[in-house]
């Protein structure tokens, strides 16, 4: 394209241009703009930062508490020992912080081991001293705490027997089962040897001629062991009381020298010597300890023994009803019934943790333990309001342990209870194997034992003067039963 023609194309459009803006337009509103001025008050938000001091309270763990239980009872129930661990894992479970641990004591070790502890001023938070007159002197010599300054009073009115523990106002004993000694008999043996094994002897004349009648079966009657004595404090619950009135109120006074061990009605040397003449007991009974004498009879040797009262209902558990049988001490001028007494518990004095201590103890009495122990062991007894006799599933076995209750009512002590051991370990042991081995007679048996209570009371002036304190209160609290 040329210029002149580009040129004239430009100067049309601006003739265009020109014409367009003449063109005249519609009428357009006006809009007037008006600036109107007012004061609005706006609230004004500030943010302040303010800052605040907060204590907050953190709680430590709880203290680590370590108890430790010292106990007895494995070798007449070998299936507790399961059941107090089981325990312990179940109140473990419950309380964290608790860590318990228990030490079966051997029976020659129950005694020095806790002296020992007394003299080093340290030890468990929890031992035995099994009952009684093993355990009381300790209580007077101020090694042993009152439970019931750590065991509530509804908690305590369930325990059938604390009374028996009770000196000076205080409660000092936990009782974990009933013992006692009845005797058992091979009911397979008896009739092997014509008697009747649903009958057994009730007289101390039956209790003679079963003998007799065993022996001409070539059956040993009794299998018993004395090399160590303890036979003596259990044929003694068995045999020594048939004669005495009063029972444990003649055995106490006989210690206190108000009666004297020799006078007539204290006959158990008398009986102890009448079965031996007789050829009751097994030949070999001086070089067996009391332990040995009682294993004799789940290996079927001898047609009677005498052990514990839960060892008794274990064999006829282990062994059926159908082979053993049970009875109560032979009648001999009066019936007599089983003497008991409580393995038992309690705290000492330099416990570390003796609250804690008393917590397990209550937890062991709570219903669902008791009822745990029937159903898994099935054979023992706790003297407590809340465990049901029928929970003890064999009607044989729930009869023997009714047989010990009775007792148990009666205020049928064990003899061992009641005597010093000084005068067990001074008279009454060394007498029963003199009896065996050098055919000690039974007048110079019990001279023996006056005398070692004799000594027992010239040695331990202030241990006598608190047992007469005893014997007071357990005379009272016997005249309020009658």
């Amino acid at each position: 394209m040329s210029r002149d023609r580009m040129f004239s194309l430009i100067a049309v459009a601006a003739v265009i241009a020109m014409l367009a803006g003449c063109t005249p337009r519609p009428a357009q509103p006006v809009v007037e703009t008006v600036v109107v001025e007012k004061t609005v008050e706006v609230p004004v938000i500030e943010t302040v930062t303010v800052e605040k001091k907060v204590e907050v309270m953190v709680t430590p763990p709880p203290e680590i508490v370590e108890l430790e239980i010292w106990w007895w009872g494995g070798q007449n129930i070998p299936d507790y020992e399961d059941y107090l661990k089981r325990s312990i894992a179940e109140y473990e479970k419950l309380h964290p912080n608790i860590k318990i641990t228990q030490v079966l004591r051997g029976t020659d070790d129950v005694i020095p081991a806790f002296n020992g502890a007394v003299q080093a001023g340290k030890g468990p938070d929890v031992a035995t001293l099994w009952w009684g007159m093993y355990f009381m002197p300790d209580v007077w010599k101020g090694n042993v705490l009152p439970l019931d300054q750590y065991v509530p009073k509804e908690e305590l009115d369930n325990w059938l027997t604390a009374d028996w523990h009770k000196w000076g106002n205080h409660y000092w004993q936990f009782d974990q089962w009933m013992e006692g000694h009845p005797i058992v008999y091979n009911k397979a043996m008896f009739a092997q040897a014509g008697l009747d094994p649903e009958k057994p002897p009730a007289t101390w004349a039956e209790l003679l001629a079963a003998c007799d009648a065993l022996k001409a079966a070539d059956i040993e009657p009794f299998v018993i062991g004395i090399k160590d004595g303890w036979i003596a404090t259990i044929t003694q619950d068995v045999f020594g009381f048939q004669e005495l009135p009063n029972g444990r109120m003649d055995y106490m006074e006989a210690v206190l020298g108000i009666r004297k061990f020799t006078d007539p009605e204290f006959a158990y040397f008398d009986k102890m010597y009448e079965l031996k003449e007789r050829g009751c007991f097994n030949d070999d009974a001086s070089s067996l300890g009391v332990y040995d004498g009682r294993m004799a009879f789940p290996a079927e040797r001898g047609a009677m023994n005498f052990p514990s009262l839960p060892t008794a209902m274990a064999w006829i558990k282990e062994m059926g009803s159908d082979k053993v049988g049970f009875m109560p001490p032979p009648m001999t001028t009066r019936p007599v019934g089983m003497a008991v007494d409580m393995e038992g518990l309690f705290i000492p004095s330099f416990a570390k943790h003796p609250q804690e201590a008393a917590d397990f103890l209550i937890f062991l009495r709570s219903e669902e333990r008791l009822k745990a122990l029937a159903d898994e062991l099935g054979y023992v007894y706790v003297p407590d309001k809340r465990f049901d006799l029928n929970w003890i599933q064999d009607p044989i076995i729930k009869s023997g342990l009714e047989l010990g209750v009775q007792g148990m009512e009666q205020g049928i002590r064990m003899v061992e209870s009641l005597i010093p051991y000084s005068v067990f370990s001074d008279g009454f042991f060394p007498a029963l194997q003199l009896m065996f081995s050098e055919d000690l007679k039974p007048a110079e048996a019990a001279a023996m034992v006056e005398q070692a209570a004799q000594n027992w009371r010239q040695l331990n002036p202030e241990e006598v003067a608190q047992y007469r304190l005893w014997y007071e209160e357990t005379k009272a609290k016997a005249a309020e039963s009658e």
